[in-house]
């Protein structure tokens, strides 16, 4: 399949509600509104291709970019890759699904990690925090590197950017609900900063604020 196969079978997709969602919540203009369930189809049927993955990438629409999230050969990434990739996202949700689907896999992840750890771009780091989630819920963080890490992370967490506030938060809630013996000192925590404990959420879901995301999760 060629890249404007998939392109003109993505348009044919858009889904106008799906579309407004998207754009109300960052992303670029370059974007139709595919239903996830529509694009994980795609990746089934085409399976890995790195060549259209990479091919889709560089094209900048939204869901042609989550599709190749999905067929990318983690293999054949490399740090130097992996963090053009990164930098080249400035929309959350597609940030996201880059990291948590594919970078976690590659096998220079903490080589990736050890780059974004000194960049100021708010989604970089975002990014880096996103590592820590991923690490803190496989239980792959020593305690030292805890320790380190969630007092950066009380002393930041009121006064950084909101890309980086939300994944910073969640990797505190990851180290609450999968290290117990961190427990409580995540949930006072969260109890001082009080960051998301007005948030509105719809009916049936969790606040972000961390005493309830552990208490939600652990239940």
């Amino acid at each position: 399949m060629l890249k404007d196969d998939v392109l003109k079978r993505l348009e044919s997709l858009s889904n106008p509600a799906r579309y407004k969602t998207l754009i109300k919540a960052g992303a670029p203009k370059e974007t139709y509104g595919v239903l996830l369930g529509n694009i994980r189809s795609i990746a089934k049927e085409i399976k890995i291709n790195h060549e259209l993955a990479y091919d889709l990438w560089q094209t900048k629409n939204t869901d042609a970019r989550l599709l190749s999230v999905m067929i990318f050969d983690s293999k054949q990434i490399d740090k130097k890759f992996a963090i053009e990739l990164i930098s080249s996202v400035k929309f959350d949700q597609l940030l996201d699904d880059l990291m948590f689907r594919l970078i976690v896999e590659i096998n220079p992840l903490d080589e990736v990690e050890e780059t974004l750890s000194h960049m100021e771009d708010d989604y970089l780091k975002r990014a880096y925090w996103s590592i820590q989630v991923h690490k803190a819920s496989k239980k792959l963080l020593a305690h030292d590197k805890i320790d380190e890490l969630i007092k950066h992370a009380k002393l930041n967490l009121l006064t950084e950017s909101k890309q980086a506030q939300w994944m910073m938060n969640r990797f505190l809630a990851t180290v609450g609900i999968y290290y117990e013996t961190y427990r409580n000192e995540i949930i006072h925590i969260g109890e001082t900063l009080k960051l998301f404990k007005d948030q509105v959420v719809p009916k049936g879901c969790t606040r972000a604020y961390i005493p309830e995301w552990i208490a939600a999760v652990v239940k």
